[in-house]
């Protein structure tokens, strides 16, 4: 065996480990959304906010020195118990995950608690969906407590097979959180989950390999060029317009259509005509196109092709298929 396909842990040698970690974007690297956040969403691409007041979750470059160097973390801020991100991980990721016997499944992540840090203060949680790939309802497998500082650590929490059941079968819920009253604020990044003996050093992705994982959930288009969002457009009344989103990246589900900001022009070449609408009419199609149609136009040609895009570099095509 060569030697790039043998690796170390703990002084044994193991084959190598590649592809183990479950989480996706654990780096916090992708924000295709934005960087910065005020309400209960997703903001880092796959992680979902939870505050109970005083929303604050932004793009953060305080990071471990060593041994990882990471770009970015995740930072979280809130008051109230329970402030911090989740990731649910669909279950055809989980399926090697063991939901019986003592195989050992860990969770890391390196964190900075710089408000309200002490003992116990950060919980770890890691559940499985109650509906396969529906995250509506989970139920909380393992859960451990942490004791934080105001400097960067690594925090494991171990668990087994036994401890997983449904994972397989229904997917996964990881969460980091605050416990306890009070504001708090703290940074995170480098999550991983792996079926190990130990934890293992954070798993480096390619940058375009991650991103592309990112976009099997979510995609933002944005419209500040010309045919950006299509280059053929179909007027069928003289207010409105149909056209396909073919995706290079397929998603997990047939994904919504939303519009952000307000007017989408279309054009054929000659006059550029805007909509007042700012939600599509209506959309149909699978996790590799997407038919959609919208209307709040005028004087627009029925039949006519037209190219469509964004009034500004405010104006974007999302579409989401999170679980």
């Amino acid at each position: 065996m060569p030697l790039s396909q043998i690796q170390t842990i703990g002084n044994q040698v193991i084959p190598n480990l590649g592809r183990r970690n479950l989480v996706i974007n654990g780096s916090m690297t992708n924000w295709q959304r934005g960087t910065s956040f005020s309400t209960n969403v997703y903001g880092c691409d796959r992680w979902k906010f939870y505050a109970p007041g005083s929303h604050a979750n932004t793009r953060s470059t305080d990071t471990p020195d060593s041994p990882n160097n990471f770009k970015y973390s995740n930072s979280c801020g809130g008051s109230g118990d329970a402030t911090g991100i989740t990731q649910f991980i669909e279950s055809g990721n989980c399926v090697h995950v063991p939901t019986s016997g003592s195989t050992k499944v860990i969770l890391s992540f390196y964190l900075k608690h710089t408000t309200n840090s002490g003992t116990a203060k950060i919980t770890s949680v890691v559940g499985t969906m109650n509906v396969a790939d529906t995250s509506g309802a989970t139920t909380n497998r393992s859960t451990q407590n942490h004791n934080t500082t105001t400097s960067w650590a690594r925090y494991t929490h171990e668990m087994s097979g036994a401890d997983l059941t449904a994972a397989a079968t229904n997917g996964l819920q990881v969460t980091i959180k605050h416990n306890g009253s009070g504001t708090t604020l703290f940074l995170v990044t480098g999550v991983q989950l792996e079926i190990a003996e130990a934890a293992t050093d954070y798993e480096r992705q390619l940058g375009k390999d991650e991103l592309e994982d990112c976009k099997r959930y979510f995609q933002r288009i944005s419209g500040l060029r010309q045919g950006a969002y299509s280059s053929c457009m179909i007027a069928y009344a003289t207010t409105a317009v149909q056209g396909t989103l073919h995706l290079q990246t397929p998603m997990f589900s047939t994904p919504s259509i939303t519009l952000e900001g307000a007017g989408m022009k279309v054009e054929d070449g000659g006059a550029a005509y805007t909509s007042t609408s700012t939600a599509v009419s209506g959309q149909k199609g699978s996790e590799n196109h997407l038919n959609w149609w919208i209307g709040g136009f005028s004087g627009l040609t029925d039949n006519n092709a037209y190219y469509a895009y964004g009034d500004d570099a405010n104006h974007y095509i999302d579409l989401s298929a999170e679980l």
